[in-house]
């Protein structure tokens, strides 16, 4: 297919007229995408704004085949696999750039995740609330990999305060491997603890072609007891 702009005009325009707005462009093999017509490039979203559009094991590809015309999946949208509870893994192909704010918030069933070296930014609050999430793989590469940061507030006796906190707090990661140079936004691992306030990074190894970890990484993680 010769995806043109008077095409992408026309999909606008049946939306519109629709009685319901879609979130996505494209469905293939289950997984929703949004498409960005100027580069031929595509994002996975979520459908119909519908925060749990998925379940089970999802394998994202580094490209999609539409009509013969081939669309490199280059990103992972906002809230893309939100709440998605029933989440067991997921496999990012490797040619995703950005992870989403949001993206992976919520999926408490998710137990491991492996980030490809072709990420170069991981947005806030990507892995907040993923409570069985034990096992996290930061693949080998050249390029620096940015963290985002979550941002908490709480209420008592009617004063409200904020604090702010790594990528993966409250994920209760125990085995990290670190196969780049991190520049974070606050320190990832920081003060890493379950709800009932254990311990849990316990092994850590840090690839070959890391030169530097930001300040702090692993401040306050008082379970880990070895580091390769």
């Amino acid at each position: 297919m010769k995806v043109t702009f008077l095409n992408r005009l026309m999909l606008i325009a049946s939306l519109l007229t629709s009685s319901h707005i879609f979130a996505y462009d494209l469905e293939i093999d289950g997984i929703y995408y949004t498409v960005d017509i100027s580069n031929f490039t595509c994002a996975v979203t979520s459908k119909d704004n519908n925060y749990n559009s998925y379940s089970g094991d999802i394998i994202i590809p580094e490209a999609i085949t539409y009509k013969t015309r081939t669309l490199k999946v280059t990103s992972i949208d906002y809230g893309a696999f939100y709440n998605c509870t029933n989440l067991k893994s997921v496999t990012i192909g490797s040619s995703i750039k950005n992870i989403g704010e949001k993206a992976f918030c919520g999926c408490n069933s998710l137990i491991s995740i492996k980030i490809p070296n072709s990420v170069t930014r991981i947005e806030n609050y990507a892995f907040d609330g993923c409570s069985s999430l034990k096992e996290l793989t930061i693949e080998d590469g050249a390029e620096t990999l940015s963290l985002g940061k979550c941002i908490y507030s709480y209420t008592y006796e009617g004063w409200t305060s904020s604090y702010t906190r790594g990528l993966f707090y409250l994920c209760p990661i125990e085995i990290v491997h670190l196969g780049r140079n991190l520049d974070c936004d606050f320190p990832p691992f920081h003060d890493n603890l379950t709800n009932d306030g254990t311990a849990n990074i316990k092994k850590v190894t840090i690839g070959n072609s890391v030169t530097r970890v930001c300040d702090y990484a692993f401040d306050g993680c008082s379970g880990l007891t070895s580091i390769t």
